[in-house]
């Protein structure tokens, strides 16, 4: 099953800008500019390599070496400042033909100027006759014959480029563990320079994993490398477009859509992958590692995930750091991508009571988060209140759950109303009989002094006017003012009892949650496309001028015709029943405002709330969410597992 940190925020890592540095050599002298995927060191090291190197330049214009390392160093400042992109890289290059045309280092960086157009290979490959033995051009030698299909050439330049030694033992370790993972025959989509080239000297050098298919997105921007990978993999042919290779420098997710959608292979997507393609397929991926497997169908990925760890995975260089890796500070970074993985493996060991299995992988949790810089982030989710170790016993009524759930997609179903006080006051009970101290602690809701929350206009009214629909804890309403790891703990709980419940039910086992930012829209849509409010329409009130759910209206005016004489001008001052006003297609209740719904990853908070005026309460609302409030509940959603 998908585990909820899947998507955790540690993962939110680039991986050549990722805020891990190699400590900043003191120098007053130019030094070699290596790349940024071999060793990154902060902006300041690479702004004074700039003003060294060109003094170099300026007292020999004739040395060569002092204009690549000069170019290289600028080229790496504009990439730490895209915004100000300072230096002018097309100049530096022109000044320097005119001084050391025809050199080994003028080859090299008129294919880099020309961002690697495929006319200007013969540089490269005059470069490399020039000398054989230098490596910055390797990279270039093995992407040409990438994009080309040439694999017999590819691996005689990966072969000279592992011999060289300069690519980081750890990076390969990283690697292995990315291909290993996979089944027979996957795709494995990768993304940068440090998950690609070091994975394909493991296929091609050392044998390991030679059946999965590398591809690597940046080269998908080429029509050559997509037609010859796609053909390799048996994916028909992407169809053409006006400006193809123009559109694909910005927007690659068609072509990716294709391959999900076309390929008789295992797909799977590198964790290094941007956001914004792993957002898009957020509830289709699944973590086994290193890599998110692409399936439409649920499957049990921690299986999986187990078996990789336990009996697939090289976690020594992990647990110990013996050698010195001279690419440290581009590994440690890498590493991090480990996380999101472990840290729901950790959580799985635990809840198993499998505390020597915990106790291992949370020992390389820690090491890989002291490595990183970010000790403190990785010790507040270990310290995270635990959660439910063992089975519920419990009255709760599974079959008002059954009936309570509406289909949102094949598998996937949505509560037709928010989480009920009634509901959530019978998981505190439940709590409390199983002596969950601690877990009651975190979960419970804090008091609210909601008079004090009325509007101005409205305080001097009676309590019996405005809790006239009930008080805001009556069991109707929905919970609010909890904390997202109590609604988490909820989804466990209610998981937990649905699955011991050994009389009938509709399904044998299921997995409630939070829905994914994506899963609550399309369920508010209920099928239709382009709607600002979950009833399908554009307004937010009906012809009568009625509202048509419970949003903050007190600054408007009242209805016409309506029977009710209220200063509360839609049904409640706070909160009101979850099931008031009309269902949207799907039969789901207040998507829009009464409480402001949870989604997972527990930073936003969609749909609008009580207290929020009808424009904030739309399908696309949402606000970022860090504490309790009275204005934000939650929905679940039910994941059928079989």
């Amino acid at each position: 099953m998908k585990k909820s940190c899947l998507f955790y925020f540690l993962l939110a890592y680039t991986i050549y800008i990722s805020g891990a540095y190699a400590d900043t050599p003191l120098s007053t002298s130019p030094t070699k500019i290596v790349s940024i995927t071999q060793e990154l060191y902060e902006i300041e090291y690479y702004e004074e390599q700039v003003i060294l190197w060109n003094s170099e330049v300026l007292q020999d214009n004739s040395d060569a070496n002092a204009w690549m390392n000069y170019y290289l160093a600028c080229r790496i400042v504009n990439m730490l400042t895209p915004e100000l992109n300072p230096h002018d890289l097309t100049d530096i290059y022109t000044k320097m033909s005119h001084q050391v045309a025809g050199s080994y280092e003028h080859h090299y960086l008129s294919y880099l100027d020309g961002k690697g157009d495929p006319s200007l290979f013969y540089h490269i490959e005059a470069a490399f006759q020039m000398d054989p033995n230098r490596t910055e051009i390797l990279s270039h030698l093995v992407n040409f014959y990438a994009v080309n299909g040439d694999e017999e050439m590819m691996a005689r330049y990966n072969k000279l480029w592992l011999d060289s030694g300069e690519i980081s033992s750890g990076i390969l370790t990283w690697n292995y563990n990315a291909l290993i993972a996979l089944e027979q025959d996957a795709i494995l989509l990768t993304y940068g320079d440090n998950d690609t080239y070091p994975a394909w000297m493991l296929q091609q050098v050392h044998d390991i994993r030679p059946d999965v298919k590398l591809i690597n997105m940046h080269l998908l921007k080429k029509r050559p490398y997509i037609d010859q990978v796609f053909k390799a993999c048996n994916i028909p042919i992407y169809p053409s477009q006006a400006n193809e290779e123009l559109v694909w420098e910005t927007d690659l997710l068609p072509i990716v859509d294709h391959m999900f959608g076309h390929s008789d292979r295992p797909v799977y997507v590198n964790v290094t992958l941007p956001k914004k393609i792993r957002d898009r397929y957020r509830d289709v991926l699944y973590t086994v590692g290193l890599a998110f497997k692409y399936s439409a169908d649920p499957f049990d990925n921690m299986a999986t995930l187990k078996n990789n760890y336990e009996n697939k995975f090289l976690t020594d260089y992990l647990r110990l750091g013996f050698s010195y890796d001279k690419s440290v500070s581009v590994l440690n970074s890498l590493n991090v991508n480990y996380l999101p993985a472990f840290i729901s493996l950790y959580k799985h060991y635990v809840k198993s009571e499998n505390y020597t299995r915990a106790n291992n992988i949370k020992e390389v949790i820690q090491n890989i988060g002291q490595a990183s810089g970010r000790a403190e982030e990785v010790a507040s989710v270990l310290e995270k209140p635990r959660t439910l170790n063992k089975a519920i016993e419990s009255h709760f009524d599974i079959k008002r759950i059954d009936k309570n759930m509406a289909v949102v997609k094949p598998g996937l179903y949505a509560a037709e109303t928010e989480t009920s006080n009634e509901f959530y006051n019978q998981f505190l009970m439940d709590l409390l009989k199983q002596k969950e101290f601690d877990l009651l602690e975190t979960c419970k809701s804090a008091k609210v002094d909601w008079i004090k929350m009325l509007p101005a206009k409205h305080k001097g009214l009676s309590e019996s006017e405005i809790y006239k629909n009930g008080i805001p804890d009556s069991p109707q309403l929905p919970v609010v003012n909890i904390s997202y790891e109590a609604a988490e703990v909820y989804c466990e709980w209610l998981t937990m009892v649905y699955n011991g419940y050994e009389k009938k039910k509709k399904y044998k086992e299921v997995l409630f949650r939070l829905p994914t930012e994506q899963e609550w829209v399309d369920a508010a849509r209920a099928g239709k496309q382009s709607v600002t409010y979950p009833w399908g329409g554009y307004y937010y009130k009906n012809a009568k001028g009625c509202f048509l759910s419970n949003f903050e209206s007190s600054s408007e005016e009242p209805c016409v015709d309506c029977k009710v004489d209220s200063p509360d001008r839609d049904g409640g001052f706070f909160l009101v029943n979850t099931d008031a006003y009309f269902p949207n297609d799907y039969g789901l209740y207040c998507l829009s405002g009464n409480a402001a719904e949870m989604v997972a990853g527990g930073q936003i908070v969609v749909g609008g709330s009580w207290q929020d005026i009808p424009s904030e309460c739309t399908i696309d609302s949402k606000k970022e969410y860090t504490q309790a409030s009275p204005t934000v509940g939650f929905r679940v959603f039910m994941e059928v597992i079989r």
